[in-house]
């Protein structure tokens, strides 16, 4: 009886702590990112985003936006990948009330070059904290924006970040 006490326990315990499933999508066969169990597609999507998925029951959102680089050149915006990163993070900023920048860095996901920040504002009444990246491909900018509410910090800044760091373009 004891050992059956211990045995169930320790599932609950497991059942807790455990890493959730991923699952690899496929978007229109341009790019690939992996999301963990719970992510659907969002039932309001953005009208510039490729991907807009959403888990509601942890309040967790990602969304990924390209830009050609063509596109861009026809309209004579001349960006690198530390200008385009600045600009798409002051628009966010700019919806946000007290909105702070902070852990700006270069980094790699794959052999793409990308930089990466944390943002955390107030929206409406609530923290909310957002991992974005911008990646740049020979074609393309991507804005990979996730978002979660700034007290979940501790438990889905990993995952987040995990999700932004499976992204891979086609």
């Amino acid at each position: 009886m004891i050992r059956l006490f211990y045995f169930l326990l320790s599932l609950l315990l497991f059942s807790f702590t455990s890493e959730p499933e991923w699952k690899e999508i496929d978007i229109n066969s341009k790019i690939k990112i992996s999301l963990p169990a719970g992510f659907e597609l969002s039932s309001t999507p953005n009208p510039h985003a490729i991907a807009h998925y959403e888990d509601t029951m942890h309040s967790l959102f990602l969304m990924i936006i390209p830009e050609s680089k063509d596109t861009m050149k026809a309209y004579e915006l001349d960006y690198n990948i530390s200008s385009y990163f600045d600009q798409f993070s002051l628009d966010i900023l700019s919806k946000l009330s007290g909105g702070k920048l902070h852990g700006v860095k270069p980094e790699k996901i794959g052999e793409l070059s990308s930089f990466h920040g944390t943002i955390e504002g107030t929206s409406g009444t609530q923290l909310v904290r957002y991992e974005v990246s911008a990646v740049e491909s020979s074609k393309h900018y991507y804005q990979i924006i996730t978002a979660f509410q700034a007290e979940d910090s501790v438990k889905y800044k990993e995952r987040m970040l995990k999700v932004i760091s499976s992204f891979k373009e086609l």
